[in-house]
């Protein structure tokens, strides 16, 4: 069962085309972020579908290794048609996944550490409506554009104009390169 901590999780979810440069933008918002009195974690709602992903290679003799990035991108449609099946199911299945993460470090640590959660791969409005409607949490949106990146395939076109659509970016940062994603994340990191 949750207990209501006192110090209010802060959760960013991170969008942007496939190589705009989310991940690297993650990891240097952590590197940026206070430690002392925080708990900072980097999550992907997608890391649960890559391990389910990679359940089925190992069970069936396969190799391969759906987090390692050239067999990810080799292989995109393969963890597209499996994402779309589980979201035909329950549209809020990776953000259930996540939620329970997160709730885990809440509950898990000193009252006096604050939870922080950032989200690299965030795609859909109804994640962040699930997360705002079963969290208490601040929840900072983002997102990462790269000049010269398009979205990777229709579903991910459609699911970001959904995103800009329902108004839920609010930040949008353009990145050139890795310079300019460490010089975004020290922004934010002093914002929040």
């Amino acid at each position: 069962m949750s207990h209501k901590h006192p110090k209010r999780p802060l959760i960013f979810l991170i969008t942007g085309v496939a190589r705009a440069g989310k991940d690297t933008f993650a990891a240097a918002l952590r590197s940026h972020l206070p430690t002392a009195g925080n708990r900072i974690e980097i999550y992907k709602f997608a890391h649960v579908l890559k391990d389910l992903a990679n359940h089925q290679l190992r069970r069936m003799g396969l190799p391969g290794d759906f987090h390692d990035e050239k067999f990810k991108n080799d292989n995109r449609d393969y963890l597209v048609a499996l994402g779309r099946f589980l979201r035909s199911i329950d549209k809020d299945i990776f953000a259930k996944h996540l939620l329970a993460q997160v709730q885990g470090d809440i509950d898990f640590c000193d009252l006096d550490t604050r939870v922080i959660a950032i989200v690299s791969d965030w795609r859909y409005a109804n994640e962040y409506e699930f997360l705002k409607k079963h969290i208490d949490a601040d929840i900072v949106t983002i997102e990462i554009c790269r000049p010269g990146f398009e979205p990777a395939n229709n579903e991910e076109g459609d699911s970001l104009a959904q995103l800009f659509l329902d108004c839920k970016v609010m930040h949008k940062r353009i990145a050139s390169d890795a310079r300019t994603l460490q010089d975004m994340a020290r922004e934010m990191s002093i914002w929040y």
